[in-house]
């Protein structure tokens, strides 16, 4: 298994929604759109009789979900459920903080601070989470810890040059994990970049 931290865009994962008929539709994969509203969720899908049901006498319920029916380009009807990317809720546990019930292995000396701990629990708890701190807060130290829990193969840090050092620091002085650190020179990485047709 592949780690991938550092610059990493965080896309919240659709939760699915209590609405049964809308269950039993089969989603496209989530793709993010840019609205009006900022960047959204969009899932589309074909609807089907359970579907329409449910819309006769729940449409207002469904709306609110952020259901809406239309005509795709073809003149065919299609259901669109559109998402804020941040819901009230994922912002909400964002916020966690320290409870102290999860196990943080660090080398001996070294300590979070109780927002780097719950730091590490959200991103732990997640598929996918963008630690967003400000600068100074100890977002390499919290990757680092997040990767001591996960306890991967292999991790891949994509970074600026100028940020190449810090990065090997702090994983010398974070990590229980005793990985090689291996920076790729720029001939190494002009090898790598895709070729241009």
């Amino acid at each position: 298994m592949l780690q991938v931290i550092g610059f990493e865009v965080a896309v919240v994962r659709l939760v699915e929604s209590d609405i049964e008929a809308c269950d039993a539709l089969k989603w496209n994969g989530p793709k993010m759109v840019a609205t009006s509203r900022g960047v959204r969720e969009l899932r589309v899908a074909k609807p089907n009789e359970q579907f329409w049901e449910q819309w006769r006498t729940q449409k207002e319920a469904l709306k609110s979900q952020g259901i809406s029916v239309g005509k795709d380009k073809h003149g065919e009807w299609e259901v669109c459920w559109w998402r804020d990317v941040c819901d009230a809720k994922s912002i909400s546990a964002s916020r966690a903080v320290d409870n102290g019930e999860i196990e943080i292995p660090l080398p001996r000396g070294v300590s979070l601070r109780p927002y780097q701990r719950a730091g590490v629990a959200y991103a732990i708890s997640r598929k996918r989470a963008l630690i967003a701190d400000e600068m100074g807060l100890g977002k390499t130290a919290q990757s680092i810890a997040a990767c001591n829990v996960w306890q991967p193969k292999r991790v891949l840090v994509v970074c600026p040059t100028s940020l190449r050092e810090n990065w090997r620091r702090e994983w010398a002085q974070f990590s229980t994990l005793r990985h090689p650190v291996t920076s790729l020179k720029r001939q190494q990485r002009r090898m790598c970049a895709p070729k241009e047709a």
